[in-house]
C-alpha cells in the first residue's frame, strides 16, 4: 500500500508524544531540573488541578503516578511535566512528523542530558484526527450483526492491535464534538513498555518506528474515495 507523505487537507487535531520514567532525584525536584533548562523558549507555565490534591493522596493513589503537575508553553508546543512523565503535543496546526520530531528531540536530549532519571519504563504516540462527518461509510471496517451489515449511528468502536511489539490502541467514534463541529474521530494511541533502554538515540528511533506503524494503520482504515478528499501528497 502507498502511504502519503502528507494531506492538503490534514484531519489531526492533536498528537501527543509522552515518555514515562522512574526519577534518580526527589520526585518534587523533576519539574524544577527541566523547567530551568527550557524556560526561555517555553515562557508562559501553567500549575495543573492535580497540585490541589494532598500529596499523600497523590502519592498514593496509582491513577495520579503518572499525571502532570505542570504545563509550560509557547506558541507552537505545550510541554507537560510530571514526577514520572515527560510529554510534548503541538498547539494550533499539525507541524507535520519532521518539524515535529525535532522539537521531540530538543525536549528529551535535554532529559537524557540532566542524568535524572534511573530507567525509561514506557514511550508512546498519540494521534488524533477530525472528520465533520459520519466516518464509518468511509472506512475498510464492517460492523455485522447477525450476518447483516449494520449502519453505526452514535457508535464508539474500540480495540487494541499489536504491530512489532507495539500496542495500538483504536477508537472510531461518529458523535464526536470539535470546535462546536459534531463529526468522527478517528484515535490512535500505541505505546510500548520497555527494559534497559538508556540511549535518546534508541528512544527516538522507536517514536519514529511508533509513527510509521501509526501512519500505516490509518491509511488502512480509510476507503480510497476518502483518502482522496484528503488531497494527499506522494513522493
Amino acid at each position: 500500500m502507498k502511504i502519503p507523505i502528507q494531506l492538503e487537507n490534514c484531519p489531526i487535531t492533536d498528537s501527543t508524544v509522552e515518555l514515562r520514567f522512574t526519577p534518580d532525584v526527589h520526585r518534587d525536584a523533576i519539574f524544577g531540573y527541566i523547567y530551568k533548562e527550557l524556560k526561555k523558549k517555553y515562557e508562559s507555565t501553567s500549575r495543573l488541578n492535580i497540585l490541589d490534591l494532598p500529596e499523600q493522596v497523590r502519592n498514593s493513589d496509582p491513577s495520579f503516578q503518572f499525571s502532570p503537575h505542570y504545563k509550560i508553553y509557547n506558541e507552537d508546543y505545550a510541554i507537560q511535566i510530571g514526577p514520572r512523565m515527560l510529554s510534548i503535543g503541538f498547539l494550533n496546526q499539525y507541524p507535520g512528523w519532521n518539524n515535529f520530531s525535532r522539537e521531540i528531540k530538543y525536549l528529551y536530549d535535554i532529559l537524557f542530558e540532566l542524568e535524572i532519571t534511573k530507567s525509561i519504563d514506557r514511550i508512546g504516540l498519540r494521534y488524533i484526527n477530525f472528520f465533520d462527518f459520519n466516518i464509518f461509510p468511509f472506512l475498510k471496517l464492517k460492523i455485522e450483526l447477525y450476518d447483516s451489515e449494520i449502519d453505526p449511528k452514535n457508535a464508539v468502536f474500540r480495540t487494541e492491535i499489536i504491530k512489532e511489539n507495539f500496542k495500538n490502541t483504536l477508537q472510531i467514534a461518529n458523535n464526536a464534538t470539535f470546535n462546536r463541529q459534531v463529526g468522527s474521530v478517528i484515535d490512535i494511541d500505541c505505546f510500548r513498555d520497555l527494559n534497559n533502554v538508556s540511549s535518546l538515540d534508541e528512544v527516538l528511533s522507536l517514536f519514529d518506528k511508533m509513527h510509521r506503524l501509526e501512519k500505516k494503520l490509518f491509511f488502512e482504515l480509510l476507503q480510497d474515495s476518502l483518502v482522496k478528499k484528503l488531497k494527499p501528497s506522494y513522493q
